[in-house]
């Protein structure tokens, strides 16, 4: 522990009554937060469920379908990168200091694809879409899925932020802020010219008239913090009171969408639609027949590449299914309007609970940026004119 032979308090009597000021802002703002539960809204819909959605015929094929095409396209992308991605050392220059340098070796990924197959990187590509269709297909078995037919059912609730994450951030952001703000100059002293100069270093920018100056910039800066986060709440507690409206509007313009066709609610949902899904998975297909077909050498990446194409060919046959049938058309188009309606009216509730329990992080930056620069701004003055 740093042993401190004199402390600013001695360069000045008696006790500094503007910084203790300063500090108390700061306590104020943080006991204003300690213990305040702000109100948002949140949607409830509890009795507009659809309700065992795992079990519907278009669903869960889609869902076995998808499943079998994402799990052979990883299986492709890893015998990929076991039989054509190679580490090499390489010599790199190295910056040493005071214009010298130094060669240190170190290790470089490569790939050594052959030429009729397609590169790593259009492997990752597909891997990663295919991972997007995957999870919006799983996502219409979640049990929380809202029946669009009974939108009406939903219902918006008050709820109160959490209290402990309340506390714990208020505590960490507030006590922080105060201890930087009574304890700055020690820092600074120390960071500079460290331990054997510390005490040098803080008399050197101790004077008396400095300190008084340097605590009048703390309790100004103290008092706009006060101001910024005045305004910054007030913000915050406006638009959490108008949660209530947001969400019933947004439940009302989620029902108006709807009313579209079953080819613009799978678009909606899945970001394309089965003709470009089809077309996706057909181009992969042929892409993975040619390479076939030219020859693979690597035994495993033939393999592999051999069950992707079965599966992708069965994704295919399904997606056609769907397209053709006006049925499963209709019923997939139902299921994707209840999941964006899903996905919309849950997001929105989180960004209200998010908006409610962050506040103070919100609130904590906006003050710490305030006084922030105005103690640098300040503390520049204060050493330019001693």
């Amino acid at each position: 522990m740093i042993q401190m032979k004199m402390t600013r308090e001695e360069f000045l009597k008696p006790v500094r009554s503007m910084e203790v000021l300063a500090v108390a802002t700061i306590g104020f703002l943080g006991f204003r937060n300690w213990d305040q539960k702000r109100t948002y809204h949140r949607t409830n819909s509890s009795n507009a469920l659809v309700g065992h959605v795992e079990t519907d015929p278009v669903v869960s094929k889609l869902s076995v379908s998808l499943t079998g095409y994402v799990n052979s396209l990883s299986l492709l992308r890893d015998e990929y990168a076991s039989a054509y991605r190679h580490v090499r050392m390489v010599p790199v220059v190295v910056p040493s200091g005071k214009g010298r340098v130094t060669i240190q070796m170190r290790p470089e990924t490569y790939w050594s694809e052959e030429k009729n197959i397609p590169k790593h990187s259009e492997i990752d590509q597909w891997l990663a879409t295919s991972k997007i269709l995957l999870e919006k297909g799983e996502y219409l078995k979640t049990p929380e899925l809202i029946d669009i037919t009974r939108l009406q059912s939903v219902a918006i609730k008050a709820e109160k932020g959490d209290a402990t994450s309340q506390k714990i951030l208020t505590t960490v952001i507030y006590g922080t802020l105060a201890g930087a703000t009574l304890m700055y100059e020690e820092a600074f002293a120390l960071l500079t010219k460290g331990y054997s100069s510390y005490q040098e270093s803080l008399e050197s920018i101790s004077l008396p008239h400095e300190v008084k100056r340097r605590d009048v910039i703390k309790l100004i800066s103290g008092l706009a913090g006060v101001l910024v986060a005045s305004g910054i709440n007030y913000g915050i507690d406006q638009s959490l009171s108008q949660g209530e409206k947001k969400l019933k509007t947004l439940v009302t313009t989620v029902d108006l969408e709807t009313k579209l066709t079953a080819s613009q609610l799978i678009s909606n949902y899945f970001e394309r639609d089965l003709g470009s899904m089809i077309s996706l998975v057909e181009s992969q297909i042929n892409t993975s027949a040619d390479a076939l077909g030219k020859g693979v050498s690597e035994a495993k990446v033939s393999g592999a590449m051999k069950q992707f194409q079965q599966s992708a060919s069965e994704l295919s046959s399904t997606l056609k299914e769907i397209a053709n049938n006006s049925d499963f058309n209709e019923a997939l188009g139902y299921y994707s309007a209840c999941g964006t309606a899903t996905q919309k009216l849950s997001n929105a509730s989180a960004g209200e609970e998010r908006l409610a329990n962050m506040a103070v992080v919100f609130e904590g930056l906006g003050v710490t940026t305030v006084m922030g620069l105005l103690i640098t701004l300040g503390e520049r003055y204060n050493l330019s004119h001693r």
